[in-house]
């Protein structure tokens, strides 16, 4: 399997196949980021393109919560 994030035309290297991919690092910064991946069988015939999005949102939440009298 490859990976490609955001533009789909830079790939990783080709690894084993695995059920999880961890350790994957995004690019930097918010917003919507598109992850891609191929796999390959044994007699090298590489798969269709599939992506999904995921979206980056590192601001903490804001307001405050008070204690009610009573």
């Amino acid at each position: 399997m490859r990976f490609s994030t955001n533009d789909g035309a830079s790939w990783s290297d080709w690894e084993p196949f695995q059920a999880v991919k961890n350790n994957f690092s995004l690019p930097t910064g918010d917003g919507t980021k598109k992850v891609s991946y191929q796999v390959r069988d044994i007699a090298g015939i590489i798969s269709s393109v599939y992506s999904d999005t995921i979206t980056v949102d590192t601001t903490g939440p804001a307001g405050r919560i008070e204690k009610g009298k009573g």
